[in-house]
């Protein structure tokens, strides 16, 4: 599916409605364990991780289907002292694409579950997606949703 979504039209207009894309929607490579050990700030069912194991070689890819417009990209995850401190997040968006290293030891900042990875255009029909990878990480990467919300 295409995460949790809906179209909604006012006037034959279309508004933009927040799009959240869960682990279980991902696209994954490598062996990724799914958790839910002892944190409450986890979306949906809960989160992935790479174990910590064949680092680089992991990748997690939500793929979404936006109508066109500036979205701000957040990263969901549970923080914790065994995570890695540069996990590389990729956002593949109209102007090209942005990877953004994230220090998932650090409780997010949003409602304790979200971070920004910054304001982003995307356009309908394009191939959007967020892509969390291992490359070049030590310790724990943590893969629970991203989020597209939208900016008027």
């Amino acid at each position: 599916g295409d995460g949790w979504e809906g179209i909604w039209t006012v006037g034959g207009a279309v508004v933009l409605t927040t799009v959240t894309v869960d682990n279980v929607d991902a696209t994954k490579v490598g062996n990724w364990v799914p958790s839910t050990k002892s944190y409450d700030s986890y979306v949906g069912i809960g989160y992935i991780h790479d174990d910590n194991k064949g680092n680089g070689s992991k990748s997690v890819t939500y793929p979404v289907n936006l109508e066109s417009g500036e979205y701000e990209v957040r990263a969901s995850y549970t923080p914790g002292d065994n995570r890695a401190t540069n996990t590389p997040i990729t956002i593949k968006h109209a102007d090209g694409q942005t990877t953004k290293f994230i220090n998932q030891q650090k409780r997010p900042d949003i409602d304790k579950k979200y971070i920004s990875l910054g304001t982003y255009q995307f356009n309908k029909g394009d191939k959007t997606e967020v892509i969390i990878s291992t490359e070049n990480t030590s310790r724990h990467v943590i893969a629970d949703s991203i989020q597209f919300i939208p900016i008027t």
